[in-house]
């Protein structure tokens, strides 16, 4: 039985998608859910498109909103639920690190949320996860 779901949210649809899926088994298995958001703060700041610091304070910012909507859709829908928002590597933090520290059993992305031309480049962090994570790994389309 899963007791600690882990989700990863990057504000796009698949992930909102993850995000209901986990709130729903959540509430079926009386487990708890850890959403969390990560900013790699070293991506945005050497970006070829801008970025700098400025433009990481704000999706620092952006990503705080959008964890405390999903905290209170959370606690709305009467899910045991916790949230932060991190700065680092997504494929790491979400892959080894965050399921470790947590002792998560389950985490659930969504199926993308990198553009095209990132997943050519950078390889997707669900199949990352997919391979990494030392629980399970559910994946949303």
């Amino acid at each position: 039985m899963y007791q600690r779901i882990l989700v990863g949210v990057d504000g796009s649809e698949q992930a909102e998608r993850a995000f209901h899926v986990a709130c729903d088994m959540a509430k079926v298995l009386s487990a708890s859910v850890r959403v969390v958001q990560i900013i790699d703060r070293d991506r945005l700041v050497r970006s070829p498109y801008g970025g700098g610091e400025e433009f990481y304070e704000h999706q620092i910012e952006r990503a705080k909103r959008n964890i405390d909507s999903f905290l209170k859709e959370g606690q709305e829908l009467g899910v045991d639920i916790q949230g932060e928002t991190i700065s680092g590597s997504a494929s790491l933090l979400l892959g080894r690190e965050l399921p470790k520290e947590h002792s998560i059993d389950l985490i659930v992305l969504g199926s993308t949320g990198l553009s095209a031309v990132e997943r050519l480049l950078l390889g997707s962090r669900s199949s990352y996860v997919l391979r990494n994570a030392p629980c399970d790994v559910l994946i949303v389309r």
